[in-house]
């Protein structure tokens, strides 16, 4: 929900300001729309029905934006340039994807008796999240592909045990490992 006063950004024309919804005339026929107020006090006047173009900032994010001018061909070009530098990263990362897909790796050696008295040393049962989590990890540590995996979860839920499972496979498989884990 857009407030008047509130800066947004119209994908055409850039930064301006929501003034607020108005009714004019148009073929006489009543039509709202949305007044936004650029530089030079330029006023674009949408209607209701394109207000998918757009885009309410948050007033964090507005400390550091300038209006627009609906004459300037600025924002075009901003916005031509970071559509260039995102297909630029996109190909980048393409790369790496492609080339992670080439590498193998010999799996690591399969859970025994010492990762069993291990994992019996956690205090808390596991959930039935960490439980999947676990077991998937394990089967990406049995594969020859290395491991690219994220793991998100609330605070207190158990990540960092997980973590320590699937280091503790790596670690008797003669590896190194390193776990960085944030803390207050």
């Amino acid at each position: 929900k857009l407030s008047p006063g509130q800066l947004v950004i119209h994908e055409d024309y850039g930064t301006g300001i929501f003034r607020g919804i108005e009714t004019i005339e148009s073929s006489g026929v009543p039509l709202d729309v949305l007044a936004i107020e650029f530089a030079d006090n330029q006023r674009l006047l949408i209607p209701v029905t394109q207000s998918e173009k757009i885009t309410g900032l948050n007033e964090h994010e507005t400390e550091s934006a300038k209006l627009d001018s609906l004459r300037g061909k600025s924002w075009k070009k901003n916005l031509q340039k970071t559509q260039e530098r995102a297909q630029k990263e996109a190909m980048t990362l393409m790369s790496i994807f492609a080339q992670r897909e080439l590498e193998r790796r010999p799996p690591y050696a399969e859970n025994d008796n010492i990762y069993d008295e291990f994992v019996k040393a956690f205090t808390f049962n596991e959930t039935a999240d960490q439980l999947k989590a676990v077991d998937e990890i394990m089967k990406d540590l049995s594969s020859n592909f290395p491991m690219d995996r994220l793991l998100v979860g609330d605070v207190g839920f158990g990540k960092t045990e997980v973590a320590l499972r699937a280091a503790f496979r790596v670690v008797m498989a003669g590896f190194q490992v390193c776990v960085l884990v944030p803390t207050t």
